[in-house]
């Protein structure tokens, strides 16, 4: 199973993390999303929408995974270095033991064409309903 992830602004002070799984077919299987307050640096969104695909593989109750992901945050789930948001990469880390098989690498924006419609979708929704 593969699941896209995502992260951006969408208003001065709030953003969005967003995880899409779906299947080796490429049919899609669940969304999911967390809006946060006060949160501004990229990489850490971005560490926050892995750690949510995490959480969604687990609700999914896959055990093989694999998740695409920007490359800061692929180096420091890979390494020893943490980042501003290790706490967030410790998080992620531990919650990786609980697959089989994970594979959390570096995916380019090109080939996250879906993410892109998911995204202003959402946020289309989440503006609208504050």
């Amino acid at each position: 199973m593969k699941v896209n992830v995502d992260a951006a602004p969408f208003k001065i002070s709030s953003t969005c993390a967003a995880a899409v799984a779906r299947d080796e077919n490429g049919l899609f299987l669940r969304a999911s999303s967390v809006v946060f307050s006060g949160v501004s640096d990229t990489e850490q969104l971005e560490a926050l929408a892995c750690r949510k695909a995490l959480v969604l593989a687990v609700d999914l109750d896959l055990q093989q995974l694999r998740v695409a992901k920007c490359l800061n945050v692929v180096r420091n789930v890979h390494g020893a270095r943490m980042g501003s948001y290790g706490q967030i990469i410790k998080e992620i880390k531990a919650r990786m033991t609980n697959f089989t098989s994970i594979d959390i690498v570096h995916k380019g924006r090109e080939s996250n064409v879906g993410m892109y419609g998911f995204r202003v979708r959402l946020m289309a929704f989440v503006t609208s309903s504050l």
